[in-house]
């Protein structure tokens, strides 16, 4: 039952965005229970996110997991860009000491990025962040994942949680398939692509 405090926060979370910066160090993330990137593998729509450190936002986009083995998956990112669907990918390589962590490089030379994820049901969202430490502070970018554009309720307000629970404001994710109309061409089964037979 959707409480009428959980109506107010729909409501705030569309009203304010914001690069998302916090005092101190990258906080620990601790892994879900019986995390499992297997089960995380396949499409899953970006319905909201915080912007990035340069305050951009992306159009309509997909994330998409294939796992490859017990060290990596690959990761690809779609989206939309001058009315053509665009993306970049590469290989993640999974931290065994943590494994909620990858870490990313779509290229040989480039700089490489962190992903976790703190918190999925596997089947209707997840919630993954990156995290970077700059001048006594840390810089996180969160994003909310899910299967459907128009998730259960329920889904949207665990999410909500594990990111309050990172010291990061909800009002900061913004819903990047709202803001577009062309983005309600994408049909739902687009978003279990890629996900394994077995």
């Amino acid at each position: 039952m959707i409480t009428k405090g959980y109506i107010l926060l729909l409501c705030f979370i569309a009203s304010v965005c914001c690069e998302v910066t916090l005092p101190g160090p990258c906080p620990n993330i601790p892994a879900p229970a019986n995390f499992s990137w297997k089960k995380m593998e396949g499409s899953w729509y970006v319905l909201k996110e915080t912007k990035d450190e340069n305050g951009d936002l992306e159009n309509c986009p997909v994330d998409t997991y294939i796992f490859r083995d017990n060290s990596s998956v690959t990761y690809l990112n779609g989206f939309h860009l001058g009315g053509y669907t665009r993306g970049e990918g590469g290989p993640g390589l999974i931290d065994q000491s943590q494994p909620n962590k990858i870490t990313i490089k779509f290229t040989p030379t480039g700089k490489s990025f962190d992903r976790y994820v703190v918190d999925t049901d596997y089947e209707n969202y997840a919630v993954l962040i990156g995290c970077k430490e700059k001048k006594g502070n840390h810089l996180i970018h969160a994003k909310l994942l899910t299967k459907s554009q128009t998730p259960p309720a329920q889904s949207k307000l665990a999410a909500y949680i594990a990111v309050q629970n990172l010291g990061v404001p909800v009002t900061s994710l913004i819903n990047n398939y709202d803001q577009y109309s062309y983005c309600n061409g994408y049909p739902d089964s687009k978003a279990n692509r890629g996900k394994s037979q077995s």
